[in-house]
């Protein structure tokens, strides 16, 4: 009978350090995760702040707040679309620095505003920006940063860009004041100028990186046929990325209403069997009723708790 001795088992690899991924990036790479501290920073000055400097400071109703900013987000999913088609055409480099460049201008504008339509113009501005921003920054990271590190460059940003955020507001909490307004205008404008350091380093020293999407020889032949051109289908992106989130949270909602009311009938029939038992008024007759409520809400319930475990990824098959 023979043994184990002699035979060595296979042990993953030990996970590289902090440093060794620093180490093992390009300088580009580099270069791009530093501009995210100091943009994380200067974000997590104002973004706690948006509702109270308007408000408070400004005097601006509150439902007047709340519709101008949301000019951002709708500013954004109008312009994501032509955003793309410039990423393509001029590159993901100079489509950010246009964008941060748009981001500085309204974020200065915001720290002068007094009027709800002056807030408007800035905040549609910032909404520029951050159209072109993300997608744009996800398209240079892909360019610079090699694949088998991408992962981790992804995990890192993310963690640097919360760790900025939280530490930013905690740095603006301490020093604003609605009693002083000045120290708004202070917070606006670092937050402004932070927009500034990753657009020179783009202009500079990240100059050579991804100025131009690289088109193959076979990317200019025709679409299949039956097949939308692409002109015409990129108008249809924001508006069917709307009309998908408004179908799932119907379904949503509809797949919880009848959980709701599968379970409401369920109680209602353990109940009345309950009673009924212990009544003893046609025991044996009643009892098979509420047995059979219960079994048949247990049967209408099965069905939609495999769609709510299927739609939450959590469906394990039969």
């Amino acid at each position: 009978m023979g043994t184990m001795e002699g035979v060595v088992t296979p042990t993953a690899p030990p996970r590289p350090a902090l440093a060794s991924f620093w180490h093992d990036l390009p300088r580009e790479a580099r270069l791009l995760l530093a501009t995210v501290v100091v943009d994380a920073l200067g974000a997590g000055l104002v973004l706690p702040f948006g509702v109270v400097y308007l408000h408070e400071v400004r005097d601006m109703p509150l439902t007047t707040v709340g519709a101008v900013l949301g000019v951002p987000a709708v500013v954004a999913l109008l312009l994501v679309g032509p955003f793309g088609s410039l990423i393509d055409r001029f590159g993901p480099r100079r489509v950010q620095i246009g964008a941060l460049l748009s981001q500085t201008a309204g974020t200065a504008l915001l720290a002068f505003v007094h009027t709800p339509v002056q807030a408007v113009c800035a905040l549609a501005l910032m909404g520029v920006g951050q159209a072109a921003f993300w997608p744009a920054s996800q398209s240079l990271i892909a360019a610079v940063v090699p694949p088998e590190t991408r992962q981790r460059y992804f995990g890192t940003a993310f963690t640097i860009l919360n760790a900025g955020i939280g530490v930013g507001g905690l740095l603006s909490g301490f020093l604003v004041s609605v009693d002083s307004p000045r120290s708004f205008v202070i917070i606006y404008l670092v937050d402004s100028v932070s927009f500034l350091v990753p657009a020179i380093v783009l202009a500079g020293p990240l100059r050579h990186v991804a100025n131009a999407a690289v088109h193959e020889p076979g990317d200019d032949a025709p679409p299949p046929s039956g097949s939308l051109p692409r002109r015409a289908a990129r108008p249809l992106v924001p508006a069917a990325a709307a009309v998908h989130d408004g179908l799932g949270v119907r379904r949503l909602r509809a797949v919880r209403g009848r959980l709701d009311g599968v379970r409401a009938h369920r109680r209602r029939g353990l109940d009345e069997g309950h009673r009924h038992r212990v009544r003893g008024e046609h025991g044996h007759d009643r009892g098979a009723a509420g047995w059979w409520c219960c079994s048949a809400s247990r049967a209408a319930a099965a069905p939609a708790c495999c769609c709510c475990r299927a739609r939450s990824g959590r469906c394990r098959g039969p």
